[in-house]
């Protein structure tokens, strides 16, 4: 079953290309509505217990002001990670490419893979994205695929995708 959800960009003209895949939109949406959300209540109920009188209305709008910037500069320093990170699946790699001023490329070999697994916690569960782990027995750290959409798939992709280089090895 290769059914590619909208995140997902299809290369039909390069066959070395077994998936193409950003991070998840609601890896930034969920969390950001939550937080958004949580800060508003926090200063408002801040607001609404000090007494009035001792709070001019002119401090109280520059409070909400500081805090839309703050969500504004956090949404677009998110935004830019996530348009600017991408994970590619080929026949005998896994590449995570990021930056937004320069590009980093870091890549795993299918033929050293030793465990792949996905993470997947609340907020993941509810929008269905999570965190793509893989480990290499060649490389001390592991690769993290971050935010993607449908992570158990993504773990299945790369298992087939490393038993078919096993495969081709014989």
């Amino acid at each position: 079953n290769t059914n590619m959800s909208h995140d997902e960009l299809p290369h039909s003209d390069d066959p070395m290309i077994i998936f193409r895949v950003r991070k998840s939109e609601w890896f930034i949406i969920g969390p950001m509505i939550f937080v958004g959300l949580g800060a508003l209540l926090l200063v408002t109920m801040l607001l609404l217990v000090t007494p009035a009188q001792s709070i001019s209305p002119l401090f109280q709008v520059g409070v909400y002001v500081i805090i839309m910037f703050g969500f504004v500069v956090a949404g677009l320093i998110v935004y830019l990670d996530w348009v600017n990170t991408e994970y590619i699946l080929t026949s005998s790699t896994i590449e995570k490419i990021t930056g937004f001023v320069t590009k980093n490329k870091t890549y795993m070999s299918l033929h050293d893979l030793s465990r792949v697994e996905s993470r997947i916690g609340i907020m993941g569960r509810m929008f269905n994205f999570g965190t793509v782990v893989v480990e290499s027995e060649t490389s001390e750290s592991p690769l993290f695929l971050n935010g993607t959409s449908d992570p158990n798939k993504i773990v299945d992709l790369i298992r087939s995708a490393r038993t078919n280089v096993a495969g081709s090895d014989k």
